[in-house]
């Protein structure tokens, strides 16, 4: 592979892969906007990306899909927070037919980008969902896929270890771990041939409400206006 630098394009979960050296975490917006029930709000917004970074000299991902899987929990996109603030039982829930009309959707846009990252998530009842979904990315497009989400579960849950530390505070997202993976997984597939190039800057592993005053935004990743 030519290119060194990554540009990855989603929503929130995109703060995972902040403070790297030579990857571009670009935030397309709010996932209740950006999702895969929006397809022409997302191929507007990354054409807005591909005016300003030139698509040539990047590899580029898609790293969507979270929100759709989470969404039909409880007909609403925060379920953590009936569960979290106010004690209520959150069911997983897997709509085969939704995520099915999602997958189709996603389709038509793949050709916006190199690769697909699977979906992830940090909170349990979204795991069957983001099962199914995957597979169904995994099953068709197994040579454009790059799977970071196997790694992150233990059956239908999710590893402590991928977590974010303030995990009450943010139970969605994970934690910074998951860009090793995805860095480990780029050079074992030969997309990459250097993994020192993509060199963390900090010492420590982040959740997604570590703050840092002189980046893009509060939580690291880029926005294109």
């Amino acid at each position: 592979m030519l290119y060194k630098k990554i540009l990855i394009l989603g929503e929130s979960h995109t703060r995972q892969f902040a403070y790297v050296d030579n990857i571009l975490p670009i935030f397309l917006g709010r996932g209740t906007l950006i999702n895969l029930e929006n397809i022409t709000n997302i191929k507007d917004t990354i054409d807005r990306v591909y005016k300003q970074y030139n698509r040539n000299e990047y590899i580029t991902f898609l790293y969507l899909g979270e929100p759709n899987c989470r969404i039909k929990l409880a007909n609403h996109w925060t379920p953590h927070w009936d569960e979290i603030k106010h004690n209520k039982k959150i069911k997983s829930a897997v709509d085969k037919t939704y995520l099915i009309k999602c997958f189709e959707n996603y389709e038509t846009i793949l050709n916006i980008a190199e690769f697909i990252i699977t979906p992830t998530s940090g909170y349990d009842p979204v795991i069957p969902s983001l099962i199914f979904f995957n597979n169904l990315l995994i099953q068709k497009y197994s040579n454009k896929v790059i799977d970071i989400f196997s790694n992150t579960i233990e059956g239908d849950k999710v590893k402590d270890y991928y977590k974010s530390p303030n995990w009450k505070d943010d139970p969605i997202h994970l934690n910074s771990r998951i860009c090793s993976d995805f860095i480990n997984i780029l050079f074992d597939k030969k997309i990459i041939n250097d993994k020192s190039i993509y060199k963390k800057q900090l010492d420590f592993n982040f959740g997604t409400h570590y703050l840092r005053s002189e980046t893009n935004n509060k939580f690291g990743t880029i926005i294109v206006e």
